[in-house]
């Protein structure tokens, strides 16, 4: 766990850093840029996260599963990087066929002068960088190195975004541009890593193809398998609500969804780092038959992101007529889908390892139908609700369809395993929510929104955090707090 808990919080470090940036990208830029512009952008994005998925081949997941037995002391590991990058390569071979086919399927209809077709083909790029981004940071995720891939994807992919959309802000750029530069931003983490991974010693890229037997083979084909379906449905259940609501409402609508869905975001950054790094550990634990190390990181990781998932909740809902104050006009519209979607991202964190758990254990097949039902649930409450209700109607969807697979993916656990993390110490978290809640309505509101946020925020994040502490939630939030009083007594 010391591991866990050393690169978690210089990953969460990195992580609140790269949320500053986007804070003032998603509040302060996108607000001044035309909605359907952002919109564009989104959804080239997001077709080329789901498509990378598909690219990727499974080596996310034969990566995190099935590395420990490739693994050398000499840093050779087998050949694996060689095996990895072929696999990539291929992906997305595959990946670039399935753009072209889908642009002469879905979208034959639609005139040349459509926005979104006039920039359909910046996908095929930004699917590379995307996969082999993926390629690499797996891989030194499980070398225990998840802080340099979220280096390069928190800090430089946002500020490489926010320099597009000042440059578009203060007219220094024109439309065309911006796309190219939005979307080499995007792409930055992916160009980087390449080069970091090529100029790295330790790397070795040779091949070993005798390493490869005929049992390690099946398992890499089995687990390459469930691992598309898995990482894939993920992906497309979280991005395809902006693809949908292009196709139902247009552009602009999804340029509005985006930026409200950026907030939301806020609540998963404690979570990245620590579900990176443990599934690396998880993954060893199953390797070595340690149950009850796995035991330990599902009921610490459950406490903790769900007390840290909750405070952040609560900071979007009382300071969220600070927010509109930011997202005036169209993007105003977007104040449900922050909260819907909020709640939504709560609902994972308060699930804790429990994804990563279920992928590395022999039951991984169980996960890849969950998302399968995910992508189902998703496309069809979307359906059913983005035409009644448009982005808001997204949003709840997205919150309906975590919960059910959230507690289906638990039944299975504990059924399978009887890992059981939860305890009344739950209660207790939303006990304090409500008491901080009800402080809230008597902090008199100021008449500068900036100001507002900063003594709403720090007298309910003292309180809660107080609370926490006084009754003894998290142990490891109380030996994190008591060092520090340690250090300051010194």
């Amino acid at each position: 766990m010391g591991l866990i808990k050393k690169q978690t919080i210089k990953g969460t470090v990195i992580n609140y850093i790269g949320v500053i940036i986007g804070f003032f990208t998603a509040a302060i830029l996108s607000p001044k840029v035309d909605p359907k512009y952002i919109g564009l952008v989104s959804v080239i994005v997001s077709y080329s996260i789901i498509i990378s998925q598909i690219g990727n081949l499974g080596i996310q997941g034969i990566t995190t599963k099935l590395f420990s037995k490739f693994r050398t002391n000499d840093n050779k590991h087998n050949g694996f990087l060689f095996f990895a990058i072929s696999i990539s390569i291929i992906g997305f071979l595959l990946s670039s066929i399935i753009i072209i086919i889908i642009k002469y399927l879905a979208y034959s209809n639609r005139d040349t002068d459509d926005l979104f077709i006039q920039y359909y083909w910046y996908i095929i790029p930004v699917t590379f960088f995307i996969i082999f981004f993926n390629l690499f940071d797996n891989y030194y995720k499980m070398l225990f190195n998840a802080v340099k891939g979220i280096f390069l994807k928190e800090f430089f992919q946002k500020a490489g975004t926010f320099t597009a959309l000042l440059m578009i802000v203060t007219g220094f750029i024109n439309f065309k541009t911006f796309v190219f530069v939005y979307l080499l931003g995007f792409s930055l983490p992916g160009i980087l890593i390449i080069i970091v991974a090529l100029l790295d010693n330790k790397n070795n890229f040779k091949p070993n193809k005798k390493f490869i037997d005929k049992k390690l083979k099946k398992s890499i084909i089995s687990v390459g398998l469930f691992s598309i379906i898995s990482s894939a449905s993920g992906i497309v259940a979280i991005n395809i609500d902006k693809i949908m609501i292009e196709a139902i409402t247009g552009l602009s609508a999804t340029g509005i969804y985006t930026t409200a869905f950026y907030f939301s975001v806020i609540i998963t950054i404690p979570s990245r780092s620590l579900l990176k790094i443990s599934s690396a550990l998880i993954a060893e634990s199953w390797e070595n038959k340690e149950l009850n190390n796995i035991k330990t990181i599902y009921k610490k990781s459950t406490i903790n992101l769900f007390i840290v998932g909750t405070l952040l909740v609560i900071g979007l809902y009382i300071n969220m007529d600070n927010i509109l104050v930011l997202l005036k006009g169209d993007y105003a519209k977007g104040e449900y889908v922050i909260m819907f979607i909020a709640l939504a991202f709560l609902s994972d964190m308060l699930t804790g390892t429990a994804g990563q758990i279920l992928f590395t254990s022999k039951k991984y097949k169980y996960q890849s139908y969950l998302m399968i039902l995910f992508v189902l649930l998703i496309i069809g409450t979307n359906l059913l609700l983005i035409p009644k209700y448009g982005i808001n109607g997204a949003a709840i969807a997205t919150l309906a369809s975590k919960i059910v697979i959230n507690l289906i993916r638990y039944i299975i656990i504990y059924q399978s395993y009887k890992f059981q993390p939860y305890n009344y110490k739950f209660l207790f978290v939303l006990l304090i929510s409500i008491i901080v809640l009800g402080i809230n309505y008597y902090i008199p509101k100021q008449d500068f929104f900036i100001i507002d946020i900063i003594i709403r925020s720090s007298i309910i994040t003292i309180t809660y955090l107080g609370l926490t502490y006084l009754f003894k939630i998290s142990d490891d939030i109380n030996s994190q707090v008591n060092s520090i009083i340690k250090k300051i007594k010194k």
